[in-house]
C-alpha cells in the first residue's frame, strides 16, 4: 500500500457552472442515476440523514494500492495548450483531448501556459492546465480519454484523490411542501479517473458524505449505493444531503469517501495458435482454436479465471468488452474484428471470449494468438474534500 495523495482546486464561490452533456452522455448518466436510486438490494439509498458525526475518521485520506496511485507529472516552461497535453500523455499514457475546435469554441488568441510542475500528480497538474487554458474537463464515451471545453465563468470546485477527481456541479435546494421532513439538498458530481484505468463500479457506503452546515454537522445517504462507471469516462452522481437551516450560503468541510473497482492496466496474453493454456497475473489463461472449416472461420476460444471475491463475472461481465484479440506472424499484426465475438460465463467463474477471425496469414505455423484484457480488479479507496460549495 501507498500514502494516499489528494488536493482540491478551488474556484470563488460564486462562480461555477454545469457542463452541457452530449445525448449519448445524458443517457448512461440517466442510468446510473436510476441504479444508485432504485437498486432494490439497497433500499433508501440516497435518504440524507442528520446526526452528530464522528469525524476523526475522516482526518486521514485512505492508503491505495500501489498500482493505482497518482501517475507523476513534469511540465516546465512557456508552451501552447496542445504541447501541455502531448506531454501529459507522453509521461502518464493518459488522453487529454481539446474539444473547442470542433465545437466551434476556440478563442481567436490562444493563451500560452506558463508552468513550473516538477513530479506533481496528474491531477494536480491538469487542474492547473485546466486554470490557464479557460477550460474545463468534460466526459467522453468509451472511456478512453478526458474532453475539455471552453469555460465563461470560474473553474467549480474540483478535489482530486489519487488518480480520481470530483468536480461539484450543481446544487439545487428541494423544499417539499407535502412532506417537508423529504426536504433535502441535492449535490452533483462529475467524478473523472485517469484514462490509462479501467474503472468498473463505483461504491458508496452508507453515510459516505458528510458536511458542515454552520455548527451542525450533517451526512447521508443513509443506505450503500452503486452506480457502474466502464461505460464512460466523466460519470455524474447525484448527492442527498439535509436541508440546512437559513440563513446559509455555504457547506463547509464536504467530505465524501467512495471506493471503486478498477483494472491498473492491461493484461497481455501471447500464445501460440493451438490449445494451451498459462497463469499470468494472477490470471489462469485457457486457449482453445477450432480451424476453419468450409463455411466458418478460425475460431479462437480465450477462457480467463480471475483471482475470486473481487469482481463477479455474472454481474460484471460488461468490463471485457474492450478486450482486443490479434493474430501475429513475423511481426505482422491481423486484428480481429471487435464485432465478430461473444462473451459467455462458464460455470458461473470464469470468462470466454470466442473470436470469429475473418483475416490472417495463409498458414497458421508459427502464428500466434494475442489477446488484450484488464489486469485483475482492484478496490481502490477514494476521499474527496471540498473546503466550500456554495448554496443557492
Amino acid at each position: 500500500m501507498q500514502p494516499h495523495e489528494y488536493g482540491t482546486g478551488l474556484a470563488p464561490k460564486q462562480r461555477y457552472e454545469v457542463s452541457p452533456r452530449p445525448a449519448k452522455c445524458i443517457v448512461n448518466a440517466v442510468l446510473g442515476f436510476l441504479l444508485v436510486r432504485c437498486c432494490p438490494m439497497l433500499p433508501g439509498a440516497l435518504l440524507p440523514t442528520v446526526a452528530v458525526l464522528d469525524t476523526t475518521a475522516y482526518s486521514d485520506p485512505p492508503q491505495q494500492p500501489a498500482a493505482v496511485t497518482s501517475s507523476r507529472v513534469t511540465l516546465r516552461g512557456e508552451m501552447s495548450l496542445a504541447d501541455a497535453l502531448t506531454a501529459l500523455h507522453k509521461q502518464t499514457a493518459n488522453r487529454v483531448v481539446d474539444l473547442r475546435a470542433p465545437l466551434g469554441e476556440l478563442p481567436e488568441k490562444q493563451a500560452r501556459l506558463r508552468l513550473d510542475l516538477q513530479n506533481v500528480p496528474f491531477w494536480q497538474a491538469l487542474t492547473e492546465i485546466l486554470q490557464q487554458s479557460v477550460t474545463r474537463p468534460v466526459p467522453t464515451a468509451g472511456g478512453e480519454a478526458i474532453g475539455l471545453r471552453a469555460r465563461s465563468g470560474g473553474l467549480a470546485p474540483l478535489s482530486w484523490s489519487g488518480p480520481f477527481a470530483a468536480l461539484a456541479t450543481k446544487v439545487v435546494a428541494v423544499h417539499d411542501l407535502e412532506a417537508p421532513e423529504r426536504s433535502h439538498l441535492e449535490l452533483t458530481v462529475q467524478l473523472f479517473w485517469e484514462p490509462r484505468l479501467r474503472a468498473l463500479l463505483l461504491q458508496a457506503p452508507a453515510d459516505s458524505v458528510r458536511a458542515r452546515a454552520g455548527t451542525a454537522l450533517v451526512g447521508g445517504p443513509r443506505g450503500a449505493g452503486a452506480a457502474r462507471l466502464a461505460s464512460e469516462l466523466g460519470r455524474e452522481i447525484q448527492i442527498r444531503l439535509p436541508l440546512p437551516a437559513r440563513p446559509l450560503d455555504s457547506l463547509q468541510d464536504v467530505t465524501v469517501r467512495w471506493q471503486a473497482l478498477v483494472s491498473p492496466g492491461t493484461l497481455a496474453v501471447k500464445m501460440p495458435v493451438a490449445a494451451g493454456s498459462l497463469v499470468q497475473d494472477g490470471v489462469t489463461i485457457e486457449l482453445a482454436p477450432s480451424p476453419a472449416r468450409a463455411g466458418r472461420p478460425l475460431t479462437l476460444a480465450w477462457t480467463l479465471r480471475y483471482p475470486p471475491g473481487v469482481v463477479d463475472p455474472e454481474s460484471h461481465q460488461v468490463w471485457m468488452f474492450q478486450s482486443e484479440c490479434f493474430l501475429e506472424k513475423q511481426g505482422q499484426r491481423w486484428p480481429v474484428d471487435k464485432d465478430r465475438h461473444f462473451i459467455s460465463i462458464v460455470e458461473g467463474q470464469a470468462i470466454r471470449l470466442t473470436y470469429y477471425v475473418s483475416d490472417g496469414p495463409n498458414s497458421l505455423s508459427d502464428c500466434y494468438a494475442i489477446l488484450l484484457a484488464p489486469q485483475p480488479f482492484v478496490q481502490v479507496p477514494i476521499c474527496f474534500h471540498f473546503a466550500s460549495i456554495p448554496l443557492p
